[in-house]
């Protein structure tokens, strides 16, 4: 079983940035993660999805879609960086509340979180 990446929209009020680009997707591929995408994700950065479609990334139905049926989150922005937004953000290693279960996922591969600051 494969490692399963998804790509959700930002949710920060102005942040218009998406955390994956459809050109960098294809030295990625190679890796054989499957990608998942909620639709829109990549629109207020320019990315329509058919740019990441034509790439391989699978659409999903959702939002909520990608949160339940990932390993990874991808996001320029982490949990926090809204302060409207709902608790689908808290997905970070200390905060997994929402879905209990990925604690034990997450743990048994022994992943936690990755920051990167530019």
């Amino acid at each position: 079983m494969g490692l399963t990446v998804g790509i959700v929209a930002e949710s920060a009020p102005g942040e218009r940035r998406v955390a994956m680009a459809p050109s960098a997707l294809g030295v990625l591929n190679k890796s054989g993660v499957e990608w998942l995408l909620e639709p829109g994700a990549g629109e207020a950065a320019g990315f329509p999805d058919f740019e990441y479609t034509a790439k391989g990334v699978r659409l999903a139905g959702s939002r909520a879609e990608v949160f339940a049926s990932v390993d990874v989150i991808l996001q320029v922005r982490g949990p926090g960086a809204n302060p409207n937004a709902s608790a689908d953000l808290a997905l970070d290693e200390n905060s997994f509340s929402l879905y209990p279960e990925r604690r034990l996922r997450f743990r048994r591969r022994c992943v936690g979180g990755l920051i990167i600051d530019p």
